[in-house]
């Protein structure tokens, strides 16, 4: 199945905590540290509601997903190039998988760009980090419909967990995004795939949905691949899956 969506811009505006700890805002993930910090994390706060509220006049997100199978995504990886990953352990054993983009849509990356051309950086910076939350935020958006579908054709059970990957991490390589694109045509939704392999609009995600018995993506990251992977945001993923399955 392929199917496209209009997402609204609100159900992707990310909170105003998010962005000022992806700002490194003191006390952007809670309380602040010491007094001296509040004057300065009032002034950030109210820089970054500003920002939510340009990102949700400006955000046009979209989406699709298309399903395909097991030996149909095989091509994509790029057999030789990537060696061992942990999405070349998992998806042999997925119930269903899905290509994925989505997009926020360029007006908005056009204005981040004009706020840094007229030396606007904070309010640019903020809007900056405000949409790439958005863009996140669509793809967890596109991850839910494709969650409905899967429970609306019956291959949803108590058991079943989702994960996305995307080219560029956990060891697919990102010229992985040329056939994917080739496959998945997302220029129907406003993205387009540069001579380096960087999405138009910026704020913009790609990948692959995979869905399965909860306990195939119960791996350890000790692949060569997270070797450099400062980020780990895997860890929380699987995390999220154990505690919502209680496998130990």
């Amino acid at each position: 199945m392929r199917a496209l969506f209009d997402i609204a811009s609100d159900d992707t505006a990310p909170q105003v905590e998010q962005v000022l700890q992806a700002q490194g805002v003191p006390g952007g993930g809670g309380r602040s540290r010491s007094p001296d910090d509040a004057p300065r994390r009032e002034r950030a706060r109210q820089l970054a509601l500003q920002a939510i509220s340009l990102y949700c006049e400006q955000a046009v997100p979209r989406g699709l997903f298309d399903e395909l199978t097991a030996d149909a995504f095989e091509p994509l990886l790029r057999p030789g190039e990537i060696g061992d990953s942990p999405l070349r352990q998992i998806y042999p054993d997925a119930g269903a998988l899905a290509l994925y983009a989505v997009t926020v849509g360029e007006p908005v990356s056009e204005l981040i760009g004009r706020l840094f051309d007229a030396d606007d950086f904070a309010l640019a910076s903020m809007l900056d980090t405000a949409a790439s939350h958005g863009a996140e935020l669509a793809a967890q958006a596109i991850k839910a419909r494709w969650r409905e579908h899967l429970l609306a054709t019956g291959r949803l059970q108590p058991t079943t967990g989702i994960m996305e990957f995307s080219p560029g991490y956990c060891g697919w390589e990102v010229t992985a995004q040329q056939p994917l694109f080739a496959r998945l045509r997302p220029a129907e939704i406003g993205i387009a795939l540069n001579s380096s392999f960087l999405m138009q609009p910026l704020k913009s995600v790609s990948g692959v949905l995979v869905a399965g018995d909860k306990e195939i993506f119960m791996f350890d990251p000790e692949f060569e691949c997270c070797r450099g992977c400062q980020a780990r945001t895997c860890v929380d993923r699987i995390n999220s899956l154990v505690a919502e399955s209680g496998l130990d």
